[in-house]
């Protein structure tokens, strides 16, 4: 679960640049004197401290306070700047719950907001942030990598811009584009500027994690942990970085503390179930990967994994069950026809056993597995009597 992450499923929304003004005024009265100067001051740091929490309930606070104090100065175009990324994250969430309307309606304020601050001020910064953050949200790489180096252009020190183009070389946002160096170098960038900036560490985090890196990502998971320890994605990776480092008892007080703070969390009780196979703890495993299913039932992977155990267990025909419900949920998912043909073959069942080797080896892509798979096929073969190559 990265920060912010992008959906491929959700189409840009034409939108019309014509803008009218009244769209944009505050909704919410304040209660004190707003045009007082140091009041408005004091409310929009406020709100750029619920931002820079990086929550949903913090921006949705960060957006209330930002509008108070468009109310006191309804044509301040960092304001609406500031409005448009609020926006743009918030619809970020959604788009990853796959609540795509909702989703879309914050996108689509995000992006008029961020064109309003650049008409009322073309030389600030932030609006070009903010259309650049917007456009990442949509995984348009080259128009994030053209508004975030516009904003630096404009001001140097905008550590915001800086963390988007690290987001432009980054897998989880833009897979098979951009380079982990020359990310890992615009995000060190951004926390030079601004060291607190959560989603440059955590992004700077998922950077060295999906580059096998686990070591060091988890130090800034760890960091992230620090400045807001209420957001479960920091121990569901900082945990799944445990996990990859076979740390399993530090994976478990990881998990169980994401586990508290995102009860619903599907993917938390998988990851737990997890934990609790590799250290043999058959039982639970079973009972968190029965939880994540009951959550979701849509994650083949779930089912592969509750299968897993059951494979473990020798109680084959329930295995099978399961590996087969993953299969359908996922026709390109490889392990459980790989799994189905070891148990095919321990039962003797060979033709059986062939039939899903042949059909893993069909889908997979790990090198590994396909070798693996390989000399299963062969042995069947000479068991079989078969001559002609299968594959």
């Amino acid at each position: 679960m990265p920060y912010n992450k992008s959906s491929k499923n959700i189409l840009l929304i034409p939108v019309i640049l014509f803008l009218i003004s009244g769209f944009f005024l505050g909704k919410c009265t304040p209660s004190v004197n707003i045009k007082d100067p140091k009041v408005r001051e004091s409310l929009f740091n406020n709100a750029m401290e619920y931002y820079n929490r990086s929550a949903l309930n913090d921006y949705q606070r960060a957006i209330e306070l930002f509008e108070n104090c468009m109310s006191g100065t309804p044509e301040d175009a960092l304001i609406y700047a500031m409005l448009s990324m609020s926006y743009s994250r918030i619809g970020q969430h959604y788009s990853l719950k796959a609540e795509y309307r909702k989703a879309d309606y914050y996108y689509d304020k995000a992006f008029k907001y961020a064109l309003y601050s650049i008409k009322l001020n073309p030389s600030l910064s932030k609006g070009y942030t903010a259309l650049a953050l917007h456009s990442r949200q949509f995984e348009k790489r080259n128009l994030l990598i053209q508004y975030a180096k516009k904003a630096i252009q404009l001001n140097p020190k905008d550590h915001e811009a800086y963390a988007l183009l690290g987001d432009s070389n980054h897998p989880v946002f833009f897979k098979d584009q951009g380079d982990y160096e020359i990310g890992r170098r615009y995000y060190i960038k951004s926390l030079q500027i601004e060291k607190k900036y959560l989603p440059a560490i955590y992004n700077l985090g998922l950077l060295h994690f999906n580059y096998g890196k686990y070591s060091k990502a988890q130090k800034y998971f760890r960091k992230a942990i620090s400045f807001n320890p209420k957001i479960s994605a920091f121990y569901y990776y900082l945990s799944l970085c445990y996990f990859r480092l076979k740390k399993y008892d530090s994976a478990e007080i990881e998990i169980h503390q994401g586990i508290q703070l995102d009860p619903d969390n599907a993917y938390y009780y998988d990851l737990s179930g997890q934990i609790a196979f590799k250290r043999n703890d058959l039982k639970k495993a079973i009972q968190s990967f029965n939880r994540a299913v009951s959550i979701n039932q849509n994650v083949a992977m779930f089912y592969y994994h509750l299968g897993m155990a059951f494979h473990k267990l020798k109680k084959y025909i329930t295995s099978i069950k399961l590996y087969t419900k993953a299969s359908q949920l996922d026709p390109k998912y490889d392990l459980p026809h790989y799994r189905m043909g070891q148990i095919y073959q321990k039962l003797k069942k060979y033709k059986l056993a062939l039939k899903e080797y042949l059909i893993c080896i069909d889908l997979t892509n790990s090198e590994i597995i396909w070798e693996r798979v390989y000399k299963k096929i062969q042995g069947l073969k000479k068991i079989l009597g078969i001559k002609k190559d299968l594959v």
